[in-house]
């Protein structure tokens, strides 16, 4: 496109001239395709500055303190995590460090959000009387690629924009934990999504999803950083 006023046809554009369709969960196949909506940042000169822009609007949601984790007691030393995995484990396990036995977030059912964003997780824990490591993996394999593009898109003006794009992929239900010392196989049929976590105060997507997606979720946390969306 010429400039960022051009971006919303010229990618309207694009998906009619590959035949992209728009597709529901239930229609989506077995491959990603093109997604019908992506938002942008502000423009600037600089690629690498977009690039810093998008990683660290990532990492906020994922790992920020006040979003992702609360604030550290110590200088170098990070907060409690607000996502599920953490308590997901230590009651698979059933295993937790005694400062750890008053659980920060506390939902019914055991879950795994952050799956949705990239397969496999692996958790470490520091503390004597933790779990020892282990990996989330999808339910039919060890890996699965991001459905999210993060990246720079440098326009005709010479303007660059940073960009969120979410594939079109099949939604992932649920995944398996195994240990990464010795592959014992922890739990499977584990949710990615659960609808309480939406509704949870302490959880990052609170407010930001009605369904219990993380990637819902950190679409909407890209609108809050006054990303604006394109569809």
């Amino acid at each position: 496109p010429k400039n960022a006023d051009g971006l919303k046809q010229w990618f309207n554009g694009a998906l009619q001239q590959y035949g992209i369709p728009q597709q529901s969960a239930a229609q989506a196949r077995e491959w990603s395709t093109l997604g019908h909506t992506f938002y942008y940042g502000q423009s600037g000169t600089d690629a690498l500055a977009a690039w810093n822009s998008l990683a660290n609007m990532y990492r906020s949601f994922r790992q920020g303190e006040g979003v992702g984790r609360n604030q550290g007691q110590q200088h170098n030393r990070p907060g409690r995590s607000r996502w599920a995995e953490a308590e997901t484990i230590r009651n698979i396990t059933n295993q937790s460090a005694a400062q750890h036995c008053q659980q920060y977030v506390q939902p019914r059912q055991n879950a795994f959000p952050r799956a949705e964003f990239g397969l496999p997780i692996i958790t470490h824990f520091k503390d004597t009387g933790e779990p020892a490591d282990t990996e989330i993996n999808h339910p039919q394999g060890d890996r699965m690629g991001s459905p999210l593009i993060l990246r720079p898109l440098k326009i005709q003006d010479g303007k660059i924009v940073p960009v969120v794009l979410r594939l079109q992929t099949e939604v992932l239900q649920s995944v398996k934990l195994k240990e990464v010392k010795n592959g014992r196989q922890l739990a499977d049929n584990v949710p990615v999504r659960i609808q309480e976590l939406a509704n949870w105060k302490d959880s990052p997507m609170y407010k930001r999803t009605q369904t219990g997606s993380a990637l819902e979720a950190f679409l909407t946390y890209c609108k809050e950083q006054h990303y604006t969306e394109v569809k």
